[in-house]
């Protein structure tokens, strides 16, 4: 059995590395890459990420509210 040395859970910044992030579904990896960081910008989303030698390795976002996206706007929904 291998050790990993993940580091601890923190927010999202600038400068992590998103770009190989990779889970598997790609709705996910989009959002990480294009829509995470600017969410938390405008305070709509905090993004918090566990990274392994620099790269993130996984993510989990936190919103206040929530909307069907079927009854939402197309501004709202764009990056969901």
């Amino acid at each position: 059995m291998s050790s990993q040395a993940y580091e601890p859970v923190r927010k999202l910044a600038g400068s992590d590395s998103v770009e190989s992030f990779d889970c598997g579904q790609s709705a996910l990896n989009q959002f990480l890459q294009r829509f995470a960081l600017v969410n938390q910008k405008s305070n709509s989303a905090q993004t918090y990420v566990s990274c392994n030698s620099g790269s993130v390795v996984g993510f989990y976002s936190l919103a206040v509210g929530s909307v069907e996206p079927s009854n939402a706007a197309p501004r709202v929904t764009k990056g969901i």
